[in-house]
């Protein structure tokens, strides 16, 4: 990792792109494509809208000095819990784009990308997508790629991993659906299906997106995870410790006929769209 001395003088990067869709559709593997790209740092889940956006107001005015303070406080100490060395406060501090809400995060991925020794970053939490209309008014310059997977292979993905309802999963992908289908002319749909199918396409289409010339070596990603992310998020690891495979694509038959007829009414909307 690059010192925090090494890191300072990060106004030259370019905007932060963002990565979203509902939970288990193939973001983190799309993001760690990305990461492994001799330009690209991917932050993995800030978790930062979902965190500190609802409690915004208690900071009060961030113009004022110690309530911009206290958010990167907190918000650096959040960085450490997920077991990524978080820049002293002092570089932070120098290296703060604008006294905004926006700017703190912008300058936390500035900085992580330069730790990786990168000269661009990205950022990876799915559930930002509660937050698309905000980012993409906020965040004007940074590309959106959106995930998004068979309907019914996510609601089985999301009980295997977190054993919720079948009726919780699918308002969750429904929900991350409504979030796209409102602006789905500004940002950039992947498919999942697409992209385990045809991933050297896809994953050339996504850099023309964000206007970065395609490696070869993104084929193999699965060589470069982060350690904080075999730590801290074991069960993503399973299909990126090799080449992508289509062996997640449907899964969901493994479910019975009555909980897939149950998907598919619910998800009839958006099902069009995720094939």
């Amino acid at each position: 990792m690059v010192s925090n001395s090494k890191i300072t003088g990060v106004c030259e990067l370019l905007p932060p792109f963002f990565i979203m869709g509902c939970p288990r559709s193939g973001t983190t593997l799309v993001a760690q494509i990305l990461n492994s790209h001799s330009r690209i740092a991917v932050y993995h889940e800030t978790n930062y809208y979902p965190i500190f956006r609802p409690i915004l107001h208690l900071y009060g005015d961030l113009r004022q000095s110690s309530n911009l303070m206290c958010l990167i406080n907190h918000f650096l100490k959040l960085i450490q819990i997920q077991r990524v060395t978080p820049p002293e406060i002092e570089v932070f501090q120098k290296a703060l784009v604008t006294s905004t809400f926006e700017g703190v995060l912008t300058t936390l991925l500035h900085l992580y990308a330069r730790q990786q020794g990168k000269i661009r970053s990205g950022e990876k939490t799915p559930t930002h997508y509660r937050y698309l209309s905000e980012i993409l008014e906020k965040f004007p310059e940074s590309p959106v790629i959106f995930v998004i997977r068979d309907p019914r292979d996510t609601v089985h993905s999301i009980q295997k991993t977190f054993g919720s309802e079948i009726e919780d999963a699918t308002w969750l992908w429904n929900e991350a659906f409504l979030s796209y289908s409102r602006v789905s002319s500004l940002v950039h749909l992947v498919r999942y299906e697409e992209l385990v199918q045809k991933p050297v396409e896809v994953i050339k289409s996504i850099c023309a997106f964000l206007g970065e010339s395609y490696e070869p070596t993104m084929s193999n990603f699965f060589e470069q995870i982060p350690e904080n992310l075999r730590l801290t998020h074991p069960k993503d690891l399973g299909k990126l410790s090799g080449p992508v495979v289509t062996t997640s694509i449907g899964n969901f038959q493994k479910m019975s006929t009555d909980d897939i007829k149950q998907i598919e009414a619910a998800c009839a909307a958006g099902m069009a769209t995720s094939r």
